[in-house]
């Protein structure tokens, strides 16, 4: 039996999510500001997205970890892998200065173990996409730049989405 659909009100309340993260007041912050809490670190941001960009390459691990235990759901959860892909290449492009973790360093030590029943490995994901959305809110509201702080929270976004999505079809 095929997957069914979010429901309306499941899109909703993801769309919700993004809303929640355009109106944290980090989200509008300076780019650049030399203010009072220049001095408290030599560069937030270029730390914000090391830890963005390791988080993104767990969850692909994850994902891959789980197709490859679980090949008959690789048609399902590829399209979400896509998005994380992009998300990534979208966080390394963003400045040049960014250094980049070697994702086997990175990313397949912190993988999950993946459950032995395909719906078990699903709901692992839709727990490790929702987790991840919310530290996307902790991340904007620390981003200085409000480019980065925009990318951050579309990422939350569809974070939030695909942990919708995950669970209405468990």
């Amino acid at each position: 039996m095929p997957p069914v659909p979010p429901s309306r009100r499941q899109v909703l309340s993801g769309l919700s999510a993004v809303t929640a993260l355009w109106l944290l007041p980090g989200c509008t912050g300076d780019d650049g500001d030399d203010g009072p809490d220049a001095g408290r670190a030599p560069d937030p941001d270029l730390d914000l997205l090391t830890r963005a960009i390791a988080d993104k390459q767990n969850l692909l691990a994850a994902y891959a970890a789980t197709t490859a235990r679980h090949p008959g759901l690789a048609a399902r959860l590829d399209p979400m892998r896509a998005d994380h892909t992009a998300h990534l290449a979208a966080l390394t492009g963003f400045r040049s200065d960014v250094p980049v973790p070697e994702a086997s360093a990175t990313a397949v030590p912190t993988a999950p173990a993946v459950p032995a029943e395909p719906q078990r490995a699903v709901t692992a994901l839709a727990s490790a996409e929702h987790s991840a959305a919310g530290r996307r809110v902790s991340q904007c509201e620390a981003a200085r730049d409000r480019q980065l702080a925009r990318l951050i929270a579309s990422i939350g976004g569809s974070e939030a989405a695909h942990t919708a999505v995950l669970r209405a079809g468990s």
